[in-house]
């Protein structure tokens, strides 16, 4: 015998233009910085994945993206460098995919994380979700990287 759900069809309610406006509660902002940073730390010991690196590959197109909505001061150089930096991590994962960022990667990966923090606390909530539904297009997308190609 199946059972089947009532699924109800009526459409969510659309957040108001001044929730949106406003940055994250305090609360949530914090988790989300706090995911941020306890995935860094890892890596940076010998506890990182191929998957957790691949987590902080996200956070540094998601802190693009939220500054291409206008939150953010960063040098696309440092985003580049920060993308390039993890993606060596990720290259040098053995058989187990266990990953561990350097100092040297870890330091050009330090100002994107410290800028990310910033951007969950002082963004509006449409940037944010601006962001993470760009991050989901360049995701299904065979581009290699969201960042703009910089000139040698």
């Amino acid at each position: 015998m199946s059972r089947s759900k009532n699924v109800s069809t009526a459409p969510l309610p659309s957040a108001s233009p001044q929730f949106l406006q406003r940055p994250l509660d305090e609360k949530t902002a914090t988790e989300m910085a706090l995911a941020h940073h306890l995935t860094f730390a890892a890596c940076k010991s010998w506890a990182g994945t191929t998957r957790l690196v691949s987590e902080l590959v996200r956070m540094v197109y998601l802190t693009f993206y939220v500054q291409c909505e206008g939150y953010g001061d960063t040098e696309i150089a440092q985003f580049a460098n920060a993308e390039a930096a993890l993606e060596t991590c990720i290259l040098r994962a053995g058989d187990d995919e266990t990953c561990r960022i350097s100092p040297v990667e870890s330091a050009l990966v330090e100002p994107i994380l410290q800028q990310a923090d910033t951007q969950l606390f002082l963004a509006p909530r449409q940037a944010l979700i601006e962001a993470y539904q760009r991050l989901d297009r360049f995701l299904r997308s065979s581009n290699e990287s969201p960042l703009p190609q910089l000139s040698m």
